[in-house]
């Protein structure tokens, strides 16, 4: 019976490496969220560059300065930390680390979706060890933005509905 189940995972395994099979994300985006536009008030910031290369990782093409593509307006990212455990001392021993992130896609006829996504992670804060502590939280930061990023791609694939039949959905009003 282990014979017979290790060689049918096998034959399965070796099927489908052969043929080349390999999940798409880009595939769920609908043709109209395949190539926009990618707008944010601070370019060279860390957000912006992460989300750039996140949008080109999952197959959406990035254009500059198209009159008829959906524009991806990055909006802002805020970064907060509270205190969730203290020493018996009183100093901090473990913050939650939380990074917010807005967004907006506007389509070519203007209407606007908002879009955003808040990513949180505890950090364990020792005095002891501060160098190697801000280097660690340095790390999270860029992590929690690379999630942000991923979450943002896929809020995107909820406005597949939106693209495929503008006449059935309502647009957000711009405030």
């Amino acid at each position: 019976m282990k014979l017979l189940s290790r060689l049918s995972l096998l034959i399965i395994i070796s099927l489908l490496s052969a043929c080349g099979f390999h999940f798409k994300t880009g595939q769920l985006l609908p043709e109209g969220l395949r190539t926009m536009q990618f707008k944010t008030a601070n370019k060279y910031s860390n957000m912006s560059r992460i989300m750039r290369q996140t949008l080109r990782l999952n197959d959406i093409k990035l254009v500059e300065n198209s009159q008829n593509v959906p524009v991806f307006y990055l909006l802002g990212n805020s970064n907060s930390s509270d205190v969730s455990a203290l020493f018996s001392t009183g100093k901090e021993a473990e913050k939650v680390m939380i990074l917010q992130v807005d967004a907006e896609v506007i389509m070519p006829d203007g209407t606007r979706y908002p879009i955003s996504t808040k990513v949180a992670n505890n950090f364990f804060d020792s005095p002891q060890e501060a160098l190697a502590k801000s280097t660690e939280k340095d790390a999270i930061w860029q992590d929690l933005r690379q999630r942000a990023a991923t979450q943002l791609v896929h809020r995107l694939f909820s406005l597949k509905n939106v693209v495929e039949n503008p006449a059935k959905t309502v647009p957000v009003q711009a405030k």
